[in-house]
């Protein structure tokens, strides 16, 4: 039988998947792919294929890129089937530890576990279930305390900004009131008008509010 190119001569190799990540078109995969060779051979793994995502930022959830998602969809239908994913450190998968733990939930559920060579994260290495069960419940923890985090820190944002008196979300357009009672006394649409000065719908219905504007009067007259 061969893989990637190479004969297998024993069947001490166990089967795996790889998957590698850089975020500019200025880095290359090679290196992480070497690196994981090298920790494949050691280890008894045959890599059967690479996924890779180049010049992808990991601030985009694992599951939303190509490479990782085609990943998670072949891997059951290859044969061998692979008995885990080799990244190179877990900053691969991405930058939130709470889609990182979503993508490796991901992986233990199709029984292919993730598996990273760093020696910083050795406790990745190892596919006992109860240890990995242990791991999952810590990163679950990490991750709910990362949401929390964030979630503090966003109302604490816009708390600030309040106080500062500056406006809180996006800044209001400017909609010019007497053109649009122009457009309005020509009979023009709501969404016709809306069109013209580059808005939505709701934002022009929203200001005709603010101004005490009713459409209906204009279509009215119009209509006399």
């Amino acid at each position: 039988m061969e893989l990637r190119g190479v004969r297998i001569l024993s069947t001490d190799f166990k089967p795996a998947v790889a998957y590698v990540r850089v975020s500019t078109g200025e880095q290359t995969v090679e290196n992480q792919k070497i690196a994981i060779e090298e920790w494949a051979r050691n280890n008894s793994y045959l890599i059967l294929k690479y996924y890779e995502d180049e010049a992808i930022s990991g601030k985009i959830p694992p599951l939303r890129r190509q490479g990782f998602r085609r990943l998670i969809e072949e891997i059951v239908g290859l044969k061998p089937r692979p008995i885990v994913t080799i990244v190179y450190e877990l900053s691969r998968i991405g930058r939130s530890f709470y889609e990182t733990l979503e993508a490796v939930k991901a992986l233990e559920t199709l029984e292919t576990p993730l598996v990273s060579i760093s020696p910083k994260e050795s406790f990745l290495q190892t596919l006992d279930p109860s240890i990995r069960k242990l791991v999952l419940a810590i990163f679950s923890w990490v991750a709910e305390r990362e949401r929390e985090l964030l979630s503090q820190r966003t109302k604490e944002g816009m708390r600030r900004v309040k106080l500062e008196g500056k406006p809180i979300g996006r800044p209001m357009k400017a909609i010019d009131k007497k053109t649009v009672i122009s457009y309005l006394e020509k009979g023009l649409t709501m969404s016709a008008i809306a069109k013209i000065l580059g808005v939505s719908s709701k934002t022009l219905k929203r200001r005709l509010v603010e101004w005490s504007i009713n459409p209906w009067d204009y279509k009215w007259k119009n209509s006399k």
